[in-house]
């Protein structure tokens, strides 16, 4: 009896015999499209799937950039409550200003929340968060270039 093999099962087999046939892991432009002339790829679909590729592992890595980003901003803010809240503990042991623990429960109600929005990596916030830091960091490049221009001139 003759097995049958699903498309992602191809792939996933495929991918593993590559694997296996290479030291480095690494395949240069002539093996893939060799490669992809065997399988009985067209060049043009061959160079549209790479192409693809790129776009997806771009998109990929601006995603962790901004979301590293994210991350950091969230750290600052928890060093700075850390201090801030550290002092105020001082001044409410040796001072005896009660009054001081509010602006300690606020801020960390604050913080909390950041926190979550910070993590969270779905949804309307996200993607508006995500546009604005785009726009933030087209608008930098665009005037780094200008300088770098303006600069060698």
């Amino acid at each position: 009896m003759a097995l049958s093999y699903s498309q992602e099962d191809v792939q996933q087999i495929l991918q593993l015999a590559i694997a296996r046939q290479t030291d480095t892991g690494k395949l240069t432009q002539a093996q893939l499209r060799e490669i992809a002339a065997e399988l009985g790829i067209s060049p043009v679909d061959l160079e549209a799937a790479e192409k693809e590729w790129l776009a997806q592992r771009e998109a990929a890595q601006e995603l962790n950039l901004f979301n590293t980003y994210r991350r950091a901003r969230w750290k600052d803010q928890v060093v700075k409550y850390v201090i801030t809240n550290a002092f105020l503990l001082a001044a409410i042991v040796f001072l005896h200003w009660h009054s001081l623990l509010a602006i300690s429960l606020i801020w960390g109600m604050a913080l909390a929340l950041e926190t979550w929005r910070t993590f969270q990596t779905s949804g309307e916030d996200y993607e508006r968060s995500l546009q604005q830091w785009r726009r933030k960091r087209q608008l930098q490049h665009s005037v780094n270039r200008f300088l770098a221009r303006w600069l060698k001139e």
